[in-house]
């Protein structure tokens, strides 16, 4: 399938019976008949106008993938600001004990993570039992690789219970956004005050066993090409302090529908998932750190389908990205 759409591209879906009339000129496909079209978002989108004005079902495999023009990156970046903003103020005005709170957060987490996703009509699979993973009453870490905006609201829809991200502290000075992440038990750690980072991290473990489900990314940043990047120390640190079972995840190809900083962003893009085996660090010392690095880092690698990269597993500095 074509991953990145342009002028003229060959794509890889085939036209069902019944729309063998409909052409978009120029853009014949790789196993089907040419079709024409002049829809101003591009041949991709009238040929999946076509589909949809034909009532036959479009298998979700068969999508043309497409780049968002200028005006569709527009429509995006409004509508995600809109969905951020009006979740935000529904978590700022949950009412009920802190379990009822919690419960509405989680709800609100996943209808924004679907609105989100929807923009970009993206598609999430699943593979692994996350349940399985997870033992009753000890603290949960999910170690994830990063390479885009989009594995916060994927994770989201990926993960059962009240999974929370560890965020960078300037998040936390955002206006109304602040209040709601506060509101959802967002846990951030300050690593250049030691007397709050100490605070930070027994809130974090306090969270973790009353049920929250921490989200984790060790490289500290987002990778722009989807190769898994060398962790850094602070995540690995975490968990063995908190004596927390670590969860790798593995998430394949959101870098496809938008990369580290870049603003572009590709239409119809199918996510996988792998949820990997868990991790006991209550079996790991500090001095061992780089070890349980290691493993989480093969683990990751295993599920990428990767060999290769900075091998480096506990490099000091922030935790999340």
């Amino acid at each position: 399938m074509c991953a990145r759409p342009c002028p003229r591209r060959i794509l890889s879906f085939r036209l069902p019976a019944g729309l063998s009339g409909v052409t978009v000129s120029g853009w014949p496909t790789a196993a089907g008949p040419a079709i024409e079209c002049t829809g101003r978002d591009g041949p991709g989108e009238c040929a999946i106008q076509a589909w949809r004005k034909s009532n036959l079902e479009l298998p979700s495999e068969s999508l043309p993938l497409r780049r968002a023009n200028p005006l569709r990156l527009a429509w995006i970046a409004i509508g995600t600001t809109a969905c951020t903003l009006v979740q935000s103020c529904l978590v700022m005005v949950a009412r009920g004990d802190g379990a009822k709170v919690r419960r509405r957060v989680d709800s609100i987490a996943r209808t924004w993570s679907k609105q989100l996703l929807d923009l970009v009509e993206a598609s999430v699979e699943v593979h692994g039992d996350f349940a399985a993973s997870v033992e009753p009453g000890k603290p949960v870490i999910v170690m994830c690789n990063h390479s885009s905006l989009y594995d916060i609201p994927i994770s989201f829809l990926s993960i059962p219970g009240s999974l929370r991200m560890l965020t960078k502290k300037e998040l936390f000075q955002i206006p109304l956004f602040s209040g709601a992440m506060r509101r959802g038990e967002f846990v951030s750690i300050d690593r250049k005050d030691r007397e709050q980072a100490i605070k930070d991290l027994e809130l974090a473990r306090l969270k973790m066993e009353d049920g929250i489900i921490l989200w984790v990314a060790p490289e500290g940043t987002r990778s722009h090409d989807g190769k898994l990047g060398a962790f850094k120390g602070g995540a690995i640190r975490l968990a063995i302090q908190t004596g927390a079972t670590i969860v790798p995840i593995a998430i394949k190809n959101s870098h496809e529908i938008q990369s580290g900083k870049h603003v572009a962003a590709v239409l119809g893009q199918q996510v996988q998932v792998e949820i990997g085996s868990p991790i006991d660090a209550t079996n790991y010392s500090i001095r061992e750190r780089g070890k349980l690095s290691a493993a989480v880092r093969n683990s990751m690698l295993a599920m990428l389908g990767q060999t290769t990269g900075d091998s480096t597993g506990n490099r000091e500095g922030e935790v999340a990205g």
